[in-house]
């Protein structure tokens, strides 16, 4: 194999390749790139048996050839030179990769291409079809809300997303917290569905993805596998299987009180008090008290000390109550949600707290309430 290929372009698909490749896989040819050429370029790709990534890059191509060569190696030796051209050349009988510029020269093993995992790809159209910034906002406005790996239900550690006329339903949940936004898409099923997909999936994908961008991602569902098409770049990734909790429950549509407020205004009142809300015992607690013209948020640690401040609002409850929330999972739903105009729901100390957009209401982040 021999071909002439910009350095500047294979950095840019080698970095979007190398994103599906694991340091810490057990198996060395899973921490390689395989590689393409043929007469329309060079065709990169990794993966990590979870998470596949299939990309492209022009090239003037003399002799075709296929081939795996050490990623981390390779990805730094090209981020490394300084020439404008790059010569790659793969010699069949020692199996051995030379990258070649005119002032060096590299030469990296290789493992047999057929010992590559094949990446499967979806070659029957798609399933439904959204726009990059559309993909792109739904995930950074649930992927917080995701549950860590060490999360003993798998189904927790990914996003449900709900097709339904004509609309995708993200929704995130560690059982404390819930993030849940609503956006367009393409889908002409008569019948609704629901997939589970890891997180770092998304969050790989969210990568590619440009956020003012009407451009679109076809994706496709076969089986136990999702896939998608940014461009020139082909993600595969295994849903999770198993049942997504019902998290609808949790969303009460008629609250007792919807308080209008400043989304800096209240992140700013939250930053200040989180500051001595450090009690062992209940970590980052602040507690709201709700009365008919503010609301007032305090935290207070005995070895530490207190802090508090008042937000004016406009609010007529039948009695002043008192609600607590984790002050951290206050500032990530407000750092999460659209807009700066929010409604702030409660309706008694024993329920959740609610942040709703106002820009854009089906945007919520539910906050599970503290002891007092």
């Amino acid at each position: 194999m021999y071909c002439e290929v910009s350095r500047k372009d294979l950095l840019n698909a080698l970095s979007v390749a190398y994103k599906a490749i694991s340091a810490k896989s057990p198996l060395p040819i899973l921490t390689h790139f395989l590689i393409e050429a043929d007469e329309t370029g060079l065709k990169i790709s990794a993966t990590d048996s979870e998470l596949g990534i299939e990309t492209s890059v022009i090239a003037s191509t003399t002799e075709k050839g296929i081939f795996t060569t050490p990623a981390k190696t390779f990805f730094d030796i090209v981020n490394l030179l300084s020439d404008d051209i790059i010569k790659l050349k793969f010699d069949e009988r020692n199996n051995d990769f030379t990258i070649i510029t005119d002032s060096s020269s590299c030469s990296l093993m290789t493992l047999n291409a057929e010992d590559f995992p094949e990446i499967p790809r979806f070659n029957e159209g798609h399933d439904f079809v959204i726009k990059q910034k559309d993909f792109k906002t739904a995930i950074k406005s649930v992927l917080f809300a995701v549950a860590g790996p060490d999360e003993t239900r798998a189904v927790l550690t990914g996003v449900c997303i709900t097709l339904s006329n004509g609309k995708a339903e993200f929704g995130a949940t560690d059982a404390r917290r819930l993030a849940i936004v609503s956006v367009p898409v393409e889908y002409e099923s008569k019948e609704d569905k629901q997939y589970i997909i890891p997180r770092r999936t998304l969050d790989e994908i969210s990568k590619f993805l440009q956020s003012t961008s009407e451009e679109p991602v076809y994706v496709g569902v076969k089986k136990s596998l999702m896939f998608f098409r940014v461009g020139n770049i082909f993600i595969t990734s295994k849903l999770i299987d198993g049942n997504y909790p019902n998290f609808r429950q949790f969303i009460n549509d008629k609250p007792k009180y919807s308080i209008a407020l400043s989304k800096s205004e209240l992140s700013s009142a939250v930053k200040l008090v989180s500051v001595v809300a450090q009690d062992r015992n209940y970590f980052r607690r602040i507690k709201i008290d709700v009365s008919e013209d503010r609301l007032k948020l305090e935290s207070n640690t005995q070895d530490l000390g207190s802090a508090s401040r008042v937000i004016e609002c406009k609010i007529k409850p039948d009695e002043d109550f008192s609600v607590a929330f984790n002050g951290q999972f206050i500032l990530d739903s407000l750092t999460n949600i659209d807009g700066d105009e929010i409604s702030f729901e409660v309706s008694s100390p024993e329920a959740q707290g609610v942040v709703r957009s106002k820009e854009n209401p089906g945007h919520i982040c539910i906050i599970m309430p503290m002891k007092l």
